[in-house]
C-alpha cells in the first residue's frame, strides 16, 4: 500500500549508462563494486548547471529526461539530476537503494533548506551514503553511516549523529581538520518529492546555479573545474588556473569534459 515506486532502467539503458560512466567490470552486489561505480561516475559524468545558468531553465527530473541529458547527450547535471538517475542504475543492478533529502552543512550553524539529493544503499547489513552529485568535495566511495573513519582515494570521511535524527557527513580537510559537508535525513523519499524542492530552488533568482557558471569532475589525480570563465586543473600537488574568453567555452567544455552545449 505504501510502496516506494521508482522508474526502471531497461537492460539496454543500463548498459548504455555503464558505458557512459566508463565502467566495464563485472557488476556484483558488493561494496567493492559500489565504490567503483561511484568513482567512475564522478570521473566521467560532470557536475554542471549550464542550462540553468544560461537560460534559467528548470530541469525535469523524470527518468526519460535525465537519461536523455546525461547518457544520450553526454551531459552532466546537478545533484537532483545526477543522483536521481544514479539511484535508478543502482536499483537496476540489484542494489537496495533509495533517495534521501539533504541540507548543505558547509559554513553553517543553523539548518538551511533541503537543497541536495543523495542516496542510501543497504548492503550486507549496513547502510551507506552514496553521492555522485555534490558540487564540492564528495567521497569517491560509499560512506558507511558510522563514526569510524573511512578512507578511500586518499580522502577520509565519517558520519556523526546530529539533532533531530539527521546524519552529518564529515571529512578531513587539507589540514587534517574536521570539515562538515552535508546533513542527511535517512528516510526514503520518492522521486516526485524532489520536483517541489527543485522548483523552489531554481525559481530563486539568487541561487548559485543562476549566478555562477559551474562545471567540475574528478580525475584520477585531482579535479577539473570551471567557475564562470576560469578553468582550474588540479593534478596531485600541482594546480593550473587559466582564464578563457566566452567564445572559448564550447571548446573548453569539449576538451576537458567531453560535452557540447
Amino acid at each position: 500500500m505504501y510502496d516506494i515506486i521508482y522508474e526502471e532502467l531497461s537492460s539496454e539503458e543500463t548498459a548504455a549508462y555503464l558505458k557512459r560512466m566508463g565502467y566495464s567490470q563485472e557488476v556484483t552486489e558488493s561494496k567493492e563494486c559500489l565504490d567503483e561505480l561511484i568513482y567512475c561516475h564522478q570521473c566521467n559524468v560532470p557536475f554542471e548547471c549550464l542550462d540553468t545558468y544560461h537560460t534559467e531553465w528548470i530541469p525535469p527530473l523524470d527518468k526519460a529526461s535525465l537519461f536523455d541529458k546525461i547518457v544520450t547527450r553526454n551531459r552532466g547535471g546537478f545533484c537532483f539530476e545526477l543522483n536521481g538517475l544514479f539511484v535508478l542504475l543502482l536499483r537496476s543492478l540489484g542494489f537496495d537503494a533509495f533517495s534521501v533529502g539533504c541540507r548543505v552543512a558547509v559554513n553553517r550553524t543553523e539548518l538551511g533548506n533541503i537543497s541536495h539529493r543523495a542516496t542510501i544503499v543497504r548492503l550486507e547489513g549496513k547502510e551507506y551514503i552514496v553521492d555522485v552529485g555534490l558540487g564540492g568535495p564528495m567521497a569517491a566511495f560509499a560512506v558507511e553511516i558510522s563514526e569510524k573513519r573511512q578512507t578511500g582515494h586518499g580522502e577520509t570521511y565519517w558520519v556523526e549523529d546530529a539533532p533531530g535524527g539527521w546524519k552529518l557527513i564529515c571529512r578531513l580537510d587539507e589540514n587534517q581538520q574536521r570539515y562538515p559537508t552535508v546533513l542527511v535525513a535517512p528516510i526514503a523519499l520518492i522521486p516526485r518529492d524532489f520536483e517541489a524542492f527543485c522548483h523552489y530552488m531554481m525559481e530563486n533568482p539568487e541561487i548559485i546555479f543562476r549566478t555562477r557558471r559551474t562545471v567540475n569532475r574528478r580525475t584520477p589525480n585531482g579535479h577539473i573545474n570551471i567557475t564562470n570563465n576560469t578553468l582550474t586543473v588540479r593534478e596531485g600537488e600541482e594546480k593550473t588556473i587559466r582564464e578563457f574568453a566566452e567564445e572559448e567555452l564550447s571548446e573548453t567544455l569539449s576538451s576537458y569534459f567531453g560535452m557540447k552545449i
